[in-house]
């Protein structure tokens, strides 16, 4: 597993992944941040745009992640499949359950067994974009790359 990691890390930082002067990170950074160019690569830059990279970089495997889905109580027991399902298609997760708790009263957990299964520069991007929100969003390659879907109440 270690080689794997290793292997991916050299392969996106050639990709320009891991690289806070990415020019989307960049460009999400701008969206949350001021005006401001000086404190936009002071704060960017130099502070939160290299911790979420770390952030991600430091993601353990294989890994649990979490979904909340805000049903009416009386859908509450109908199952959804959020692995193969068109409706379901979007691969946006979260790493932390209260996270998904936040999202919905039914939530749904899996496992990502491998760095290769996540969009490691678009999850980065999602979380400089959403930096405020505290998601701590992982974006998938594809739903069905998810392993022992689970789903609970709360």
């Amino acid at each position: 597993m270690k080689s794997i990691i290793k292997r991916i890390l050299r392969e996106e930082y050639v990709d320009n992944t891991f690289n806070p002067y990415n020019e989307d990170y960049l460009d999400a950074w701008l969206g949350v941040g001021d005006e401001d160019m000086e404190s936009y690569y002071e704060s960017g830059v130099n502070g939160v745009i290299p911790s979420l990279i770390e952030e991600v970089k430091e993601l353990k495997f294989p890994l649990r992640i979490y979904r909340g889905l805000r049903l009416h109580p009386k859908d509450k027991n109908q199952k959804y499949d959020l692995v193969s399902h068109s409706h379901y298609d979007n691969t946006s997760w979260t790493t932390k359950l209260s996270v998904a708790k936040e999202f919905g009263n039914v939530i749904y957990t899996g496992i990502v067994e491998s760095p290769e299964d996540v969009d490691l520069n678009y999850t980065i991007y999602r979380r400089i974009l959403h930096k405020p929100l505290g998601e701590y969003e992982i974006v998938l390659k594809g739903n069905n790359l998810i392993k022992d879907v689970k789903r609970f109440n709360i």
